[in-house]
Order: structure tokens, then C-alpha cells, then sequence
């Protein structure tokens, strides 16, 4: 109950912050009453790009259910315990990665609608860069420390410990390089066919089979395994995907699209 009353207080606070923020005549957009009537064109663009979103949440989810009833199956009560503490573990790590993503969006999708392609490929490379570090590091620490960082969500409880050590080396294996899945370039240039694509690939393409399969092989070892598998193929298939996207820019001459900036002129942009 506490831990609900708290989620609540804070979600209350930050909507409470934002809302003085957009209205305090501070902010460069404006909270206006005609703004909240639905325009189906804008809808629609929004519904374009937020589905990869949304069906990456949906596919995650279904993803979950089946790997934590195999947990259950498998290992026990202690094992989907050890779950919840490696994932959210691996969420601390990521939240960075997708603070840096989420910065990288606006910046590729404004330059790749202006044509500045050198712009987009060299922000997609540091943001790409930048999130492996922290990946790598990451993952080096969790293996490191991870009787410490177990301990803080389960104290000495040495059985849920143990779990969680497994788990942490067999289903974060690939861990370093899972910011090629989160570093969404083509969620950013509006290509919301390969996003959705890309976004589930993980889970109905690579988990879910592999969880259909390994574990009536391996027990235990084959449900941990499945993370550490799709992660890899995923990671590939998307880094593959970026390339190839990358690679497909061809610069612009300046006289190509100079009218595109000239005075007077209406920009695709807006």
C-alpha cells in the first residue's frame, strides 16, 4: 500500500510541475483550449510512430507472462523473484540509454527532414557510441558487484541469491550490446514499418519460440538462455538494419534544397 500511495504522490507531483511549466508563459509551447480538440490528420501521424511503442509494450508483456510461468515451472518461486530483481537492475543501467535516445529523436528527425544527412549519421554514431559504453560498464559492474547489488532487494537470503547470480550471467550475457534495439533511428526518421518491425523482432521473431523450445532441453539453464539468444539476434538484426538505413543517405548538393530555405518559402517542416 505504501509503495502504491508513493507511485501516486509522485506521478501527481510531476503532472502538477509540467502543467505550472506549460502555463506559466515560460515554456515556448502553449497550452491552448483549441489545441485539444482531436485533428484526425495529426492523429494519425502520431498513431504511425507511437504504434511501435505501443506493440514493443504489448509484445514485452506477453514476452513476460510465458517467461515468468517458465520461471515458476522451472525454478520456482525464487527464480521469478530473481527476475524482478535483474530486470530492474538492467533498468537502472538503461535508463540513461533511453534518456539518449529519446535526445537523439528530435535531433535525426529534424535534420533527416532538412536533408542534413552528415548530421544524422554523426548524431546516430555518438548516440549509438555513447549508449554502448554505458551498456558495457553496466553489465562489467552487475557482474562485479552482484552479490551487493542482489543483497539490497533480498538481503541474505542465500537461495534468491544464488538465483539471481545465475541469472544475471546467463540472461544479461548480451547486455553490452543491446543499446543497437534501443537507439530507435528509424522510429526518429518517421519509418514506422521498420520500427515496429525492429521493436518486435526480440520477442515473437526470438524469445517467445526460443521459450517453446529450450527450456524442455535445458530446464532452468534454457529459460535464462532465452534472454542472452534474443538479445543477440535482436541486436544484430537491428544493428544490420542501421547500417544499411545510415548507408542509404546520400548527401544533398546545397543547391538541391537551398529553395527549401529561402525567404518566403514554406518548409516541409512546417
Amino acid at each position: 500500500a505504501g509503495s502504491a500511495l508513493a507511485t501516486f504522490c509522485s506521478q501527481c507531483i510531476i503532472t502538477t510541475l509540467l502543467l505550472f511549466y506549460f502555463m506559466s508563459g515560460s515554456s515556448v509551447l502553449k497550452l491552448r483550449f483549441k489545441n485539444i480538440i482531436p485533428d484526425l490528420s495529426i492523429l494519425k501521424g502520431i498513431i504511425n510512430i507511437g504504434a511501435s511503442s505501443f506493440l514493443d509494450k504489448l509484445a514485452s508483456s506477453v514476452t513476460l507472462i510465458i517467461l515468468n510461468k517458465n520461471l515458476a515451472y522451472y525454478g520456482g518461486d525464487y527464480a521469478v523473484a530473481a527476475l524482478g530483481i535483474i530486470q530492474t537492475l538492467a533498468m537502472l543501467i538503461m535508463l540513461p540509454v533511453i534518456g539518449i535516445n529519446q535526445g537523439m529523436q528530435p535531433i535525426v528527425g529534424y535534420n533527416y527532414g532538412a536533408g542534413n544527412f552528415h548530421r544524422v549519421k554523426r548524431t546516430a554514431g555518438m548516440a549509438l557510441l555513447a549508449s554502448t559504453y554505458i551498456t558495457t560498464i553496466g553489465f562489467i559492474l552487475l557482474q562485479l558487484f552482484q552479490k551487493h547489488l542482489v543483497a539490497m532487494f533480498s538481503g541474505q537470503n542465500e537461495a534468491l541469491l544464488q538465483a539471481c547470480s545465475k541469472g544475471l550471467g546467463i540472461f544479461l550475457f548480451m547486455f553490452p550490446i543491446v543499446s543497437l534495439q534501443r537507439i530507435e533511428y528509424f522510429e526518429a526518421i518517421g519509418n514506422a514499418k521498420v520500427s515496429i518491425f525492429l521493436n518486435l523482432s526480440k520477442q515473437l521473431m526470438f524469445q517467445i519460440p526460443l521459450l517453446l523450445f529450450l527450456p524442455g532441453y535445458y530446464g532452468l539453464t534454457g529459460v535464462w538462455l532465452t534472454g542472452a539468444i534474443s538479445d543477440f539476434f535482436a541486436s544484430l538484426l537491428a544493428g544490420v538494419f542501421m547500417l544499411w538505413g545510415l548507408f542509404q543517405l546520400k548527401e544533398k548538393p546545397k543547391s538541391a534544397y537551398g529553395k527549401l530555405y529561402a525567404p518566403g518559402s514554406r518548409s516541409r517542416l512546417g
